[in-house]
C-alpha cells in the first residue's frame, strides 16, 4: 500500500510498543470480553519488519517517524532505535526525557526540522508551548541525557532487562503451579522493562482483576489492555513482591466466582461473544420500545 500510494505519503509513524501485537489493531470490547488477542514474545520478527519499513521509506523518500512518547528511553539508553537497531528520520519524545515534567520533543535532521520553507521563506512553522525552554525542564533533560550515556546507566539498563526477563519466566511458572486443577488465569509478557498481562481463560469479568490488584496494593492501568513498565529503581526483590500480589489477586478473583468455570466444561470465546452481543441487542430493543423490567412507577 505504501509503495502504491507513495506520492501521497509524507511520513510513516511507528509506535515501537506495537511490537507486543504486530499488525493488529487495539483490542475492542468484544476482544476484551473473550480475550481473543495475543502478544508477540519475540522482538526479532518486529525488528525484521522495522528494517523492511526503514528500507521502503528510504527507497521512496518517505520520512520514518518513531513515536516514543510512551516508550521513550525505557527500552534502552538510545530508545527504540538502539533496541531494534533501526534508525528513524524523526523521533517524538514526551515526559520520559524530562524526568516526568510535562513536555514534548521532536528530534530530527536539519532538513526536516527547519522552521521555514526553503522554497517559500515566508511560510514558517510557529512552535510554542507552556514548557518551551523552561529552565527546570531543560535542566532535567540535560541531566538525564548526560547520565544515559554513562557506563553506570548502561549497567542499570542491562541489570533491569535481565531481572525482568527472569521475573516473567518465574511468575508465569508460579501461576501455573498455583492453579493445578485448571489453567493459569493469566500470563505475563514483556520486552525490556515494558510488560503486560494476557488472560488465558475466556471470561467476561477480567476487568475486575484491576480492583483486586488495587486492593493488594498494585495500582495498575486497565489490566489486559494497559501497557505497564518498571522503572530502573525496581530491584529483583521488588519484582518478586509484585508476583506475590498478582498471585493473591488471582486467587481472590477465582474464589469470589469471577473466573468460575463449571467442572467438565469451559465457556468458549465464541459463546461469550454471542451472549454479550445478545444482551446488548436485548437492552437496546427494550430501550427503543420503552420497555422496563422494573414495576411501573406511574400512577393515574
Amino acid at each position: 500500500v505504501i509503495r502504491f500510494r507513495a506520492h501521497e505519503i509524507a511520513a510513516v509513524v511507528i509506535n515501537p510498543l506495537q511490537a507486543f501485537h504486530p499488525n493488529a489493531p487495539p483490542p475492542s470490547d468484544l476482544v476484551l470480553a473473550s480475550n481473543v488477542r495475543g502478544v508477540s514474545d519475540s522482538t526479532r520478527e518486529y525488528k525484521t519488519w522495522l528494517e523492511k519499513m526503514r528500507k521502503l521509506c528510504t527507497d521512496l523518500g518517505i520520512a520514518l517517524i518513531f513515536d516514543e512518547v510512551y516508550t521513550g528511553f525505557r527500552l534502552a539508553p538510545g530508545g527504540a532505535q538502539e533496541y531494534f537497531g533501526v534508525q528513524a528520520d524523526m523521533v517524538v519524545y514526551g515526559k520520559t526525557l524530562g524526568g516526568g515534567i510535562a513536555n514534548g520533543i521532536v528530534c530530527g535532521p536539519r532538513h526536516l526540522m527547519t522552521r521555514s520553507d526553503p522554497v517559500k521563506p515566508l511560510r514558517a512553522a510557529y512552535v510554542i508551548g507552556t514548557f518551551a525552554a523552561h529552565p527546570l525542564l531543560v535542566g532535567a533533560m540535560n541531566s538525564f541525557l548526560k547520565w544515559s550515556m554513562s557506563a553506570a546507566a548502561r549497567a542499570e539498563y542491562d541489570r533491569l532487562r535481565k531481572d525482568v526477563a527472569e521475573w516473567v519466566t518465574t511468575t508465569n511458572q508460579r501461576l501455573e503451579n498455583e492453579f493445578p486443577k485448571s489453567s493459569a488465569p493469566l500470563a505475563i509478557s514483556a520486552y525490556a522493562s515494558v510488560w503486560t498481562m494476557i488472560f488465558k481463560r475466556p471470561g467476561r469479568y477480567h476487568w475486575m482483576l484491576q480492583y483486586y490488584l488495587k486492593d493488594e496494593g498494585l495500582n495498575l492501568s486497565w489490566v489486559g489492555t494497559g501497557r505497564l513498565s518498571f522503572s530502573l529503581d525496581f530491584s529483583r526483590a521488588d519484582l518478586d513482591h509484585v508476583t506475590e500480589k498478582i498471585v493473591r489477586a488471582c486467587h481472590r478473583m477465582e474464589e469470589d466466582g469471577w473466573w468460575y468455570v463449571q467442572e467438565g466444561s469451559s465457556p468458549s470465546k465464541i459463546r461469550i461473544q454471542i451472549n454479550l452481543i445478545s444482551e446488548i441487542v436485548k437492552a437496546l430493543t427494550k430501550r427503543v420500545l420503552g420497555l422496563n423490567d422494573s414495576p411501573a412507577s406511574g400512577r393515574a
